[in-house]
């Protein structure tokens, strides 16, 4: 960065790094050190929202493997900032994007857990949830529901 004719050596944050490695969600190593940075507790909470999608997206056949990988950092990113509803909407409406309505029921009998209840209450509950549930069955909202 040039300021004033003085050069400053910046190093790229974290989230500008985890971001780019979260756009390459298509290789099987991004979606690897994606993982490794999760399990080696180095993701910070606020961008496990980021990084659940981008792992949805790497691998949609193993959303219940990923929602319990990030419980933990979405789990306490809930906690301390209770306003981030926004931001789990977005999460659950491109993961039914890319998993789509019969991938969400296949996997719903599974999620059980108080780690993913935040989920699930997301896909059915209130005016902005993506889908319904109606004598069963799970369809996406009407646009005038939602």
């Amino acid at each position: 960065m040039n300021t004033y004719g003085v050069s400053i050596r910046r190093e790229p944050s974290v989230p500008y790094a985890l971001n780019i490695v979260a756009s390459l969600y298509r290789e099987p190593r991004a979606v690897f050190a994606l993982k490794e940075i999760v399990r080696g507790g180095k993701l910070k909470n606020l961008n496990a929202p980021m990084v659940l999608v981008a792992l949805v997206c790497g691998e949609p056949e193993s959303l219940p493997d990923h929602l319990v990988l990030v419980r933990t950092p979405i789990a306490l990113m809930h906690e301390e900032h209770p306003l981030e509803r926004v931001r789990a909407y977005m999460i659950v409406k491109k993961i039914v994007e890319v998993v789509g309505i019969r991938g969400i029921e296949r996997i719903l009998p599974g999620l059980t857990d108080e780690g993913e209840r935040w989920f699930v209450e997301v896909l059915f509950e209130g005016d902005t949830a993506p889908l319904v549930r109606e004598n069963g069955v799970v369809s996406l909202r009407k646009k005038s529901e939602n």
